[in-house]
């Protein structure tokens, strides 16, 4: 599902942020009541804490 629709980052990142969204929706994770950029930040968290980085 395409959570990210006001972003500036490139459709290669912003596809792993919305993958990542997916995941954490799927693992219980609220998305109701979250805006769009808490919702990125909340990937972005998970991304980093999991060690996925840019390559």
């Amino acid at each position: 599902m395409k959570y990210l629709t006001k972003t500036t980052k490139s459709k290669d990142i912003a596809k792993i942020i919305d993958e990542a969204i997916d995941i954490l929706v799927a693992v219980g994770i609220p998305k109701e009541d979250k805006t769009e950029r808490s919702l990125e930040r909340m990937a972005m968290a998970f991304l980093a804490v999991a060690g996925i980085t840019k390559k």
